[in-house]
């Protein structure tokens, strides 16, 4: 696997499509394990040791290789970047040795001797669902919490002032083919939950059949504050008109998927991805199954953005409160409070009390307390050093060393 040594991603993409087309609105539970039925097919290469000039031995742990690259892969589309970079030792030892589970079937492309190694090139059908229950139980699922609520909508969107009754979904019919879907599943796979006025009878590239009655991003935002989502994206697809006259050989048309997305509570747009494609000769179905592959590789960069931008911001400031002791000093605690002022990521401080040797101090920190800890602890003075007691998420306790030898001064904790 991935996360104990060196594979090649060749091309994932998509064999299954996801359920429930038929209900009014369909949120994901918190309280519960993600629920998926979808498995995903991703060809990948493994490798294997010749020793002694065992081939056999050398083609079944290149396809073994082979397997955990997949499931690697199927990993990689289920959890957001951060999140698998924060799990990443936790991720790996909860799918170690459990490629059997994960995979549906495979089918070996081709395969050769490359001087001391064997290679295979497979196609592996990976159950995505049982790599999301495993994390979900092994807790690495809890970063999804942290993603906003996403209203989803392309051009077409009903009223704000339309009832939006919530039902129970039917999970029995396959979702037809559409750019929404494409871009709905994306959305899923990386664990938001996703709020979607679904119609029985969906337009081909994404339109819902709605009254066009509430076009403007004001009626979005609006919508998404009644379903209390926290992020609406708002969808489209388009295509080049057929041309009038002969056109050169090889001309094929475009068509382009364009996504945004806006932060409810201000309006402000957060992540913007235009999706371009080249449209199939024939038209009908292909046309269709190429709205839908675009609208999906441009919803998992869009995924991708709304979770940088909304991380970023729900996590970059966070107050700390600091307990200093060994402030009797006023020299050093006038020291102390100059430089704390001027770290990296110190957006703002506040004396909260103060005491005969000790002073709590309120800061605002763009970033992790313990980040704040450390930039403390290695800073230098003159006169005096900075002594981490103890951390928690919310406060860390420090000391003022006196760097002199006159220690009848020094907090007791730091003789």
């Amino acid at each position: 696997m991935i996360f104990s040594g060196t594979r090649r991603l060749i091309r994932p993409f998509l064999a299954s499509v996801f359920s429930a087309l038929v209900l009014f609105f369909l949120p994901a539970a918190h309280a519960e394990p993600p629920q998926s039925s979808s498995s995903n097919t991703f060809q990948v290469i493994g490798n294997g040791p010749v020793l002694k000039g065992d081939i056999s031995a050398a083609r079944n742990a290149a396809v073994a290789d082979s397997l955990s690259a997949a499931v690697d892969a199927a990993v990689m589309t289920i959890l957001p970047r951060d999140a698998l970079v924060r799990n990443f030792k936790t991720v790996g030892e909860t799918l170690a040795d459990k490629s059997d589970q994960f995979i549906q079937e495979y089918k070996i492309l081709t395969e050769s001797v490359v001087g001391s190694e064997y290679r295979v090139f497979i196609e592996a059908v990976v159950w995505t669902d049982s790599i999301q229950d495993h994390l979900f139980k092994a807790g690495i699922m809890e970063a999804r919490r942290d993603l906003p609520t996403v209203l989803l909508l392309f051009t077409g969107i009903p009223s704000p002032d339309a009832a939006l009754p919530m039902e129970e979904a039917d999970t029995s019919a396959p979702a037809p083919l559409s750019a929404e879907s494409g871009v709905f599943e994306a959305l899923t796979a990386k664990g938001y939950t996703v709020l979607r006025p679904v119609q029985a009878d969906p337009e081909p590239f994404g339109t819902p059949r709605f009254q066009d009655t509430a076009q403007t991003d004001e009626d979005a935002l609006e919508m998404g504050k009644q379903m209390h989502a926290d992020v609406v994206v708002l969808g489209k697809g388009v295509m080049e008109p057929k041309p009038r006259f002969p056109t050169e050989p090889g001309y094929r048309p475009e068509g382009m998927i364009l996504l945004r997305a806006l932060k409810i509570d201000t309006g402000e747009t957060i992540a913007e991805v235009p999706q371009r494609f080249i449209l199939p000769e024939a038209e009908g179905v292909e046309t269709t199954a190429a709205f839908y592959t675009a609208a999906r590789l441009a919803g998992k960069t869009l995924s991708d953005e709304i979770a940088q931008n909304w991380i970023r911001e729900t996590e970059s400031v966070a107050t700390v409160m600091l307990f200093v002791r060994g402030t009797r000093r006023l020299g050093n605690f006038v020291t102390f409070r100059r430089t704390l002022a001027t770290l990296p990521g110190v957006k703002k401080m506040q004396m909260e009390e103060i005491r005969a040797d000790e002073a709590v101090i309120r800061v605002e920190f763009e970033g992790k307390t313990p980040a704040l800890a450390d930039a403390l602890a290695q800073t230098e003075f003159e006169t005096f050093e900075v002594l981490i007691l103890e951390t928690a998420p919310d406060r860390i306790l420090l000391a003022l060393s006196h760097r002199g030898s006159d220690t009848e001064m020094t907090p007791p904790e730091t003789r």
